[in-house]
């Protein structure tokens, strides 16, 4: 059985290792009271997994499969905390929800990592074996992240750099009051670099507008007496398009309700200059 021992007294490294560990912690409760946003339920990943080993599989079993030749008791409070450790990860991926269970596998590499290297001098293996124990514990990572971060990019759902009609265009929120209408894609970039928010998710009547209605708004697929009530009951002053692929010119839609428009290179931005009218009723 793991016993933990009691560690020794007036340890500077425990000490400084544990102030270390609580500074972040410390900052990110400030920033969480400063910013709703950065509270702990918006650093949450919204990512549901239908199955619940198969992420766990493919993150433990390279490293798993490596260590486990030189598993050995523990002799020290060290080797305990390693044994200890991804057990405990396993234990909170369980208890989460599915939408934020992946947070349990952060930093479960370490330990694993450490047993995977750990007393292989003391194993009898050819060097062909070893080098497939190593390409098997890294290889496969390195490709996932790569097709990962590729996919990211490539389908452009989070504004990872902006163009610079797309900063400058976002730079008008600086002098402006008012509230903000932004496609999906930019509404991310918008606390950080202007300090504002979009509108999210408003609903107006019976209909709520789902990031992928205001998608179909910017690309001009959205009916335009409901893209006009959108703006009216939302009482919005600042619309701005982004570059991507598809945008749809709203001119036609905003001009009626007093916004005017002005280009940033392939960004556009509305700018509510007069208070709209309805036409007299007639008859």
């Amino acid at each position: 059985m793991l016993v933990l021992r009691r560690l020794p007294r007036g340890c500077a490294g425990i000490a400084l290792a544990g102030a270390a560990t609580a500074l972040p912690l410390v900052y990110y409760a400030l920033l969480a009271r400063a910013d709703p946003q950065w509270s702990l339920s918006g650093l949450r990943i919204s990512f549901a997994i239908g199955a619940m080993w198969w992420p766990l599989l493919a993150a433990l079993a390279p490293l798993l499969l490596v260590g486990l030749p030189a598993l050995r008791r523990p002799r020290q409070v060290s080797e305990q905390i390693l044994l200890l450790w991804p057990l405990a990860v396993l234990a909170v991926y369980v208890v989460l929800g599915a939408d934020s269970r992946l947070t349990a596998l952060e930093g479960v590499s370490l330990p694993l990592s450490i047993l995977a290297v750990r007393d292989w001098r003391r194993i009898s293996v050819r060097p062909a074996a070893g080098i497939a124990a190593v390409v098997l514990a890294i290889v496969p990572g390195i490709v996932y992240s790569a097709a990962t971060e590729h996919d990211e990019l490539g389908d452009r759902s989070a504004p990872y750099a902006l163009s610079r009609g797309e900063q400058d265009a976002l730079d008008v929120l600086g002098h402006a009051r008012g509230r903000v209408l932004t496609t999906p894609y930019l509404a991310f970039a918008l606390p950080g670099l202007t300090g504002r928010m979009s509108v999210i998710d408003p609903l107006v009547g019976q209909l709520t507008w789902t990031p992928a209605r205001l998608d179909a708004l910017f690309d001009g697929r959205a009916a335009k007496t409901q893209a006009q009530a959108l703006i009216e009951q939302s009482e919005i002053t600042i619309v701005i398009s982004d570059c991507l692929p598809g945008r749809a010119d709203l001119t036609g839609t905003l001009r009626p309700l007093g916004f005017q428009k002005r280009r940033y290179g392939c960004a556009a931005v509305y700018r509510r200059t007069a208070r709209y009218a309805p036409p007299p009723a007639t008859g």
